[in-house]
């Protein structure tokens, strides 16, 4: 890596909600599969408030990318215009022969909100020198354009660069993470084995990043993810109040602050915090792995 850079970057994904696989045609013919969102209940940790209470574990549920083919049941709900969800969807542990479909083959997810910390991996990074050069404290908002806005659903802040890597290395240099403990069969699943077959990655070099988490903050941020209690109607991702948001951008990313202003990050990831809790929601600070056996009592 190069010397880097602290950075507030607003990522769009897309952000369909995803219950089959999606397949295009490209231009050249070829068909392939495209990324969405899923909306999913899972046991994790939340707050209300960090400046008032502490953790609290739960069934919750939330918005996510988790590229598994996935148990589904329709909620109850509200109008989808309103970008309420059709359907809540059960986790299971990732499989990467499982994911692979006739048509377009394998796609990974990222970013991989699950366990002990998120990690960030790939996307985007074979065309991004910033991406692959973030800073501690850096922060990185996922979300897409819905219904004329840029709603999130994912609060990425960098903790660390645990490795680099590319496809013919990943590997080894990967593998030896796994073994550590740093990162777990299912991430392994379900991001670094599509990844190491992607034909398009061969000749990229990759970043994965650790995430800061409520425990081990930088700077006092830490990473999350909107979420509410399971119920039957579930949540319209919220619209990003800050004023550096572009709301008209529908894929790409964009750099919402950079090194010269030494609070900016802080002030982008206070907004975006503001803009969960103001919508009568919950920062999820912490999402058990798909398949995690362990269970608090009375979960």
């Amino acid at each position: 890596m190069d010397k880097g850079e602290r950075l507030a970057i607003q990522f769009l994904h897309p952000g369909r909600e995803k219950t089959e696989e999606i397949i295009i045609k490209k231009a050249d013919g070829k068909l392939c599969q495209l990324h969405g969102r899923k909306f999913v209940k899972d046991c994790g940790d939340y707050i209300t408030d960090s400046l008032v209470s502490g953790e609290e574990h739960a069934h919750i549920m939330f918005w996510c990318e988790y590229e598994q083919q996935l148990k589904y049941d329709k909620l109850c709900g509200r109008p989808h215009i309103d970008g309420y969800p059709r359907y809540i969807q059960t986790l299971r542990p990732a499989c990467y022969r499982q994911s692979c479909g006739e048509i377009g083959g394998c796609i990974n997810t990222d970013p991989y909100i699950f366990g002990r910390y998120m990690l960030y991996s790939n996307c985007r990074q074979k065309r991004s020198h910033l991406l692959r050069n973030l800073l501690p404290g850096s922060v990185i908002v996922f979300g897409s354009r819905v219904n004329g806005h840029f709603c999130f659903d994912t609060v990425f802040v960098v903790s660390r660069p645990l490795c680099t890597f590319t496809r013919r290395d990943g590997r080894e240099v990967l593998g030896k993470l796994k073994d550590e403990g740093a990162i777990s069969e299912n991430f392994w699943q379900a991001t670094v084995e599509p990844l190491l077959h992607d034909d398009n990655a061969k000749d990229c070099e990759f970043v994965l990043y650790e995430s800061a988490t409520y425990q081990n903050p930088i700077d006092g941020m830490y990473s999350f993810f909107p979420c509410k209690l399971k119920d039957e109607i579930g949540f319209p991702r919220p619209a990003a109040t800050a004023p550096c948001i572009n709301h008209k951008m529908w894929t790409g990313i964009r750099t919402l602050v950079s090194n010269e202003d030494a609070k900016g990050c802080f002030n982008v990831w206070e907004s975006l915090r503001r803009d969960v809790l103001e919508n009568g929601l919950c920062l999820g600070v912490r999402a058990e792995e798909p398949g995690e056996r362990e269970r608090p009592a009375g979960i």
